[in-house]
């Protein structure tokens, strides 16, 4: 069932708007348990804002035994005393705003280890991620944790899957990309191709250390090959997705217990479905 928003509106709103018998709890947990597709990518963000004209699409809820993990605005999938790593859902802003306000990752995992651990609870970011991506983001819990990991980043492997527009040179290639006169070594690996609004766009593995969105967004741009549906370095028309970029590996020595520490997920529903751009640019 599609849903088009007749102004700006929260999803929450529009829900509520949309189907006028339905309790705020009720709208909430359509939400929580997945049941909202928006860009081609399942929102699991009350607050998220549509503009007027966009549209989401409504799945009703069936039920089952995946209940209890899929009724959370994020899953946590690796959590100690010093860091905590969350998935984030594409569209869900990753850092707090600058007056604290507003339901960010970050505001909704701090809000998390209150309620578990209570009120005296820190956390701190480590790295930088984009709002439309996905995908795993890393936060430190103390400010000495925080030090160590950012001073270990260019130890810390990362792979990430990405959509990128253009044919490409190679199909598996090796490159030093120089980001503030720091250089930074990358890989990707051709998976498959994908064909459709007569366009071919090319599905890869990415990987590295130290890497984050800006660097992989920056870099493939330079490239030619900029990743799809990223608005600053990339082709405008594509803004009906979400940027195809999801951080789904993460590996790292662990500072403090010296463990070997590998976080894996799978790609988010829809990640490789390609929207229809809103127009063509001559």
């Amino acid at each position: 069932m599609k849903i088009t928003a007749k102004e700006n509106i929260s999803l929450l709103k529009l829900l509520l708007a949309e189907f006028p018998q339905t309790s705020i709890t009720k709208a909430k947990k359509m939400i929580m348990y997945g049941c909202i597709t928006y860009k081609g990518a399942v929102v699991k963000s009350p607050e998220l804002i549509l503009k007027k004209g966009e549209c989401v699409e409504y799945e009703k809820y069936t039920g089952g035994s995946r209940i209890r993990k899929e009724r959370s605005y994020f899953p946590v999938l690796f959590e100690d005393e010093f860091f905590i790593i969350i998935n984030k859902s594409a569209g869900v802003n990753y850092s707090s705003k600058t007056n604290g306000r507003g339901k960010s990752l970050f505001d909704l995992t701090l809000s998390y280890l209150k309620r578990k651990y209570g009120n005296q609870q820190s956390l701190f970011l480590i790295h930088s991620m984009d709002n439309q991506e996905a995908g795993l983001c890393i936060f430190a819990r103390t400010k000495h944790a925080q030090q160590k990991m950012i001073n270990l980043w260019n130890q810390v492997e990362l792979n990430y899957v990405s959509i990128l527009q253009n044919p490409l040179k190679h199909k598996n290639e090796t490159f030093v990309f120089e980001l503030d006169e720091e250089k930074i070594k990358m890989n990707y690996q051709f998976v498959e191709s994908l064909d459709c609004f007569d366009e071919s766009f090319s599905l890869v593995n990415v990987s590295g250390f130290g890497l984050n969105s800006l660097v992989c967004r920056q870099a493939f741009a330079q490239k030619g090959n900029p990743i799809l549906a990223d608005l600053t370095y990339g082709d405008v028309r594509f803004e009906n997705n979400f940027l195809k970029l999801c951080c789904n590996a993460i590996s790292f020595r662990h500072p403090y217990t010296q463990k070997s520490i590998k976080i894996t997920m799978n790609l988010p529903k829809g990640f490789s479905n390609i929207n229809k751009p809103y127009k063509t640019v001559k």
